[in-house]
């Protein structure tokens, strides 16, 4: 019998390939299947595929044109035969001995739905040691896992780390939505709150390889704020179908305060062109989504539903923002945006075109500044303590983070460099 399916969505990874398919055979699980999903890659992934075909294990799918990874994915797993789903990314890999690892957490309770690995990778996030430093078991029935990642502010963010029984994929019908961006978290978050018995791993499972060039998290053209959006009208598809608990509830909701996050910073970057095809598009997902507008909590996502109006939405977001900076009552002569991504962006393009004046975006992650693609300095943490004290304690910092753990953080560095309180101000989306 075969217990996992190994699979690999394929394209354009030719570079990476090749070790990601051996991690897999090289774990020498006899009771695992590799499922290459090959979406017409223009490189030479279908070679690197076609070297493996001789291994029994392997199962290669061609497309006939590039579907994207969400439909990839769901079409290895339709073609699993395996009892649990692993889902592996074609630059990423498994950590030797990873399968028997999972293996033995299956055989100490076989009717665990969902395992959740250890992963590690060289950029952001670069891991998940949150959930196990804070962990006091290794089996959860849904109740307290909910009741634990709602104490750590945990959300699913990413799929690479979970190993998903196939029958509760089936019976729930939790395939990946067509979208360029957020499918994940989408799938991760219906995911956990469909199943009922959770096993944590704590061993090193994945090794997850940062892409540097071109991550889709930094995008910011129509489709990534179509996807979002269309990510965001799913949640509220989801609340509207189920009466959740409390719990689970709380933890959705966090998950539809970032996707609303995703959606209000980047259509502040959208022309009025590209805001009335984004709600030509909302206008059809709404009309088809059956949404009951009394689970909407979330003021701001209630009067989008509600008047179905993006370009209404855009000037609440922007005055929000101004009146945020407007009611700072420290007396400052210089603006710093804390960070380079989405959200830093959006804040400097509200600040600019109200003729204020922002001296540098500051972010610690030095990949970010190639994706900004402002007129304006970006510089690390670091290079602005560096600033002179007396520039420094007239100057506020705007911190665009969508998380307050994140926002803590930061506040705490620049704090102990000598930062006042009230110079820090916390922006969100």
């Amino acid at each position: 019998m075969t217990l996992f399916s190994v699979v690999i969505p394929v394209h354009n990874k030719e570079k990476y390939l090749k070790k990601c398919i051996k991690s897999v055979i090289d774990q020498k699980h006899n009771k695992t299947e590799i499922i290459l999903v090959e979406d017409c890659s223009t490189d030479n992934s279908l070679k690197v595929c076609n070297a493996f075909k001789s291994y029994q294990s392997v199962k290669i799918i061609r497309h006939k044109k590039n579907l994207g990874v969400s439909i990839t994915r769901n079409d290895g797993i339709r073609a699993a035969k395996g009892k649990y789903i692993v889902f592996l990314d074609s630059d990423d890999r498994l950590y030797p001995g990873s399968l028997i690892a999972i293996e033995k957490k299956i055989v100490q309770n076989p009717q665990t739905e969902v395992i959740i690995g250890r992963y590690n990778s060289d950029g952001f996030p670069f891991d998940n040691e949150i959930l196990f430093k804070n962990s006091n078991s290794n089996f959860y029935n849904s109740n307290r896992f909910f009741s634990y990642i709602n104490k750590i502010n945990f959300r699913p963010m990413i799929i690479w780390h979970y190993i998903v029984k196939k029958s509760l994929i089936k019976k729930k019908k939790i395939y990946f939505i067509n979208v360029q961006n957020g499918e994940d978290e989408e799938f991760g978050a219906r995911l956990l709150c469909s199943m009922k018995l959770l096993s944590l791993s704590g061993k090193n499972f994945y090794w997850h390889k940062h892409r540097k060039k071109g991550h889709l998290r930094y995008s910011r053209d129509i489709k990534s704020t179509d996807s979002y959006m269309r990510v965001l009208v799913e949640y509220y598809k989801y609340i509207s179908k189920n009466n959740l608990l409390s719990n689970k509830l709380k933890f959705i909701n966090e998950c539809v305060r970032f996707a609303y996050g995703e959606v209000a910073a980047r259509i502040i970057l959208h022309s009025k062109v590209e805001v009335n095809e984004l709600n030509i598009k909302l206008n059809k997902y709404l009309r088809n989504s059956k949404i009951s507008l009394n689970k909407i909590k979330n003021k701001n996502i209630y009067s989008l539903f509600k008047n179905k109006n993006i370009l209404q939405n855009k000037d609440l977001i922007e005055k929000n923002i101004l009146k945020k900076l407007k009611s700072i009552k420290f007396k400052f002569n210089q603006i710093y945006i804390y960070c380079a991504a989405i959200h830093g962006v959006a804040t400097l393009n509200i600040l600019q075109n109200n003729k204020f004046k922002v001296s540098a975006l500051i972010d610690d992650n030095l990949n970010i500044e190639k994706q900004t693609l402002v007129n304006l300095n970006v510089i690390t943490g670091k290079s602005f303590l560096k600033i002179k004290k007396q520039n420094r304690s007239k100057a506020i910092i705007l911190v665009c983070q969508p998380t307050i753990e994140t926002f803590y953080a930061i506040r705490k560095k620049l704090k102990l460099k000598g930062i006042k309180n009230n110079q820090i101000v916390h922006v969100t989306y």
